[in-house]
């Protein structure tokens, strides 16, 4: 079997901790018995994980968790980063977990590539409190469908974002259930969107020149707190052509304030997210108070830690993706099987 020439990093965002079998054949692999298709291999796990019902009154009764939306980004030869489109089938993920597609229109129902899987909720199946770990997820590519071949080298990325279940509540306004950021974008993620952007576009989003020196603070705004966000390796020209600069942060985990809304809404999406309408904060507002004091009165304060606090939503910097079930009628998108864990 030939193998594939592939590299793969993984990246941390947030709160999760991502592992993956650190062999150049085990991160991105064969599928077997579909040669046409290629499988990013990896564990996702976070601390404070939950999911459970939250009861109000007699007529009141919601299910909540978290997840974590993962996408793939791939480039070839150097070139301009692209989402990844995944399968409909094929995907591997450890029982006691449920895998969720989300289309890149949610509202509609094509599959195709008019409207293709651009990534997954991954989370718990049933009720449960504490550390979440998925050993040896598997996600399916197919490699026509994303331009790719098997005898041409290429870079994929996995990103993977924590995000919250925001049931309608009831609501008297019609809003369905969607999944929203747990946190603010932090300055890692801020970072990671920024070293996958041509070079024109990290222009449109950092004060500096994408060719500042090293160590360079990229954004400078009065007030931001994104100041420790620096230049790596400045943008350079070579052989007619320019390649984008790479950034770093030595706070990776601050949160990443005062960007532009044209920063924002390109970051949510960059992530296959978008903006919150004003009816779903209403309805966010609502569940977080709601959850919030059921679950104080059972001692859960330190597992929600992680979840929306009491402090209020900022729209502005927390993405959204809807939630939309599977279609009826079409296959199980995924697999579920005991796994042997990666080595590590």
């Amino acid at each position: 079997m030939k193998s594939i020439q592939a590299y793969l990093s993984v990246v941390l965002i947030a709160g999760l901790f991502l592992f993956t079998h650190m062999t150049a054949t085990g991160q991105v692999i064969p599928s077997p018995g579909h040669p046409d298709d290629f499988l990013v291999h990896f564990s996702i796990g976070w601390e404070n994980s939950w999911r459970g019902q939250v009861d109000g009154d007699a007529n009141d009764v919601s299910e909540g968790w978290d997840a974590a939306w993962l996408f793939v980004k791939y480039r070839v030869g150097g070139g301009a980063w692209q989402h990844a489109s995944l399968n409909e089938s094929g995907h591997i993920h450890p029982d006691g977990t449920s895998l969720q597609p989300g289309l890149l229109n949610p509202a509609a129902a094509q599959r195709g590539g008019e409207n293709p899987i651009a990534g997954f909720f991954i989370y718990r199946d049933g009720s449960g409190f504490g550390d979440f770990l998925a050993e040896g997820v598997k996600l399916s590519l197919n490699y026509s469908e994303n331009g790719l071949s098997h005898d041409t080298p290429f870079e994929i990325r996995l990103f993977a974002v924590e995000m919250e279940y925001i049931p309608g509540l009831g609501s008297a306004d019609v809003v369905l259930p969607f999944y929203m950021m747990k946190h603010e974008v932090t300055q890692q993620q801020f970072v990671d969107f920024l070293n996958t952007l041509p070079l024109e576009e990290q222009k449109l989003h950092t004060t500096a020149s994408p060719f500042a020196e090293e160590g360079s603070p990229a954004i400078r705004t009065v007030g931001a707190q994104c100041n420790d966000i620096q230049v790596l390796f400045p943008a350079y020209a070579m052989d007619s052509r320019t390649f984008p600069a790479e950034y770093m942060t030595s706070e990776p985990g601050e949160t990443c304030t005062f960007i532009s809304r044209e920063s924002a809404m390109a970051f949510l999406s960059w992530s296959g997210q978008r903006a919150l309408s004003e009816k779903e904060l209403e309805v966010a507002e609502s569940w977080m108070l709601f959850r919030n004091e059921r679950n104080k009165r059972l001692n859960r304060d330190i597992i929600l830690s992680g979840s929306i606090d009491d402090n209020g939503l900022a729209a502005g910097y927390r993405g959204a993706r809807s939630a939309a079930p599977a279609q009826s009628g079409q296959s199980n998108p995924s697999t579920r099987a005991q796994l042997t864990p990666p080595k590590r």
